[in-house]
């Protein structure tokens, strides 16, 4: 027997393999649509074989199917296990889930929202590791004078500190959404006081 709708449970256990499922996690599979929940679980708890069950019973009880879903998780590989798993279940012929990191479902967002925000189409979002290396390289560009900048004004002893500074500065100007060119001149105009 199947539940939809209006905060009814999405499936009973009649119609849900609960093969592996503890009350827990099958309660998480259960859990009505529209009502808002958390699942704090750590490493090892079965959070994965949950997210799995969930989809397949959603999908298997007409209340959404699972092409209409979206999962989300940090790693690349953890994205392509969750959809395998998914696709086992479901069995040939499914539609599987959208799967993908937060990181590359973000950028495909704004990839596809580039011109709606100003943006160009050809913007590049870095990733944290990534974003410290150009910034490393840019510094120590400008320390080895391979830019048009006076580098004295930088000192050279105890590098990898002000590399860690200056790259917390930016990123803390980036979450404020405070442009390069607006802080230059915020910090022009407080030394002129």
């Amino acid at each position: 027997m199947s539940w939809t709708g209006n905060g009814d449970r999405v499936t009973d256990s009649a119609n849900v393999v609960r093969a592996g499922l503890s009350d827990e996690q099958q309660s998480v599979v259960d859990h009505p649509i529209g009502i808002p929940a958390t699942v704090d679980a750590g490493a090892g708890t079965g959070k994965t074989h949950t997210v799995v069950a969930r989809v397949v019973a959603l999908h298997r009880s007409g209340t959404c199917p699972a092409s209409k879903i979206l999962l989300l998780t940090f790693g690349r590989k953890a994205a392509a296990e969750l959809r395998g798993r998914v696709l086992r279940e479901l069995g040939p012929g499914a539609e599987p889930p959208h799967c993908a990191t937060f990181h590359s479902f973000a950028h495909d967002v704004l990839l596809d929202h580039a011109y709606d925000i100003g943006l160009s189409p050809d913007t590049i979002v870095l990733e944290d590791a990534d974003a410290r290396l150009l910034f490393r390289t840019a510094y120590n560009d400008l320390v080895l004078g391979r830019l048009n900048v006076d580098s004295t004004a930088f000192p050279l002893r105890r590098a990898d500190e002000l590399i860690a500074n200056l790259f917390s500065a930016l990123m803390r100007l980036k979450q404020s959404a405070i442009t390069t060119d607006e802080f230059e001149r915020r910090a022009l105009a407080a030394g002129e006081r």
